[in-house]
């Protein structure tokens, strides 16, 4: 990455001044940036950890409704091996 050292001309208070700036930017401007950016991260960070939540929320739901499937159909199978299985008459030895 290259970058260029200047001096660039800039108004404070009515007062014209020169600082020195690195690819066009003053320290100034770089901090801004560098706020913006900040920012920019935090809403980003927010809006992953929200949509993390939603994820979450779904592997939860999935997790019980795939716990009451295995539910539902134990006791489906063994309801019908119960009813298909030949019972003894009872007192015949």
């Amino acid at each position: 990455m290259t970058f260029t050292i200047t001096d660039q001309p800039v108004i404070i208070n009515g007062i014209e001044h020169l600082v020195t700036a690195v690819n066009g930017f003053d320290r100034v401007q770089i901090n801004n940036k560098l706020h913006d950016i900040g920012d920019a991260i935090l809403n980003l960070k927010m809006e992953q950890d929200r949509l993390v939540q939603m994820r979450n929320l779904i592997d939860r739901q999935h997790e019980e409704t795939d716990d009451l499937f295995d539910e539902w159909f134990e006791e489906f199978v063994l309801d019908t091996l119960h009813q298909h299985t030949p019972q003894s008459p009872v007192g015949v030895l």
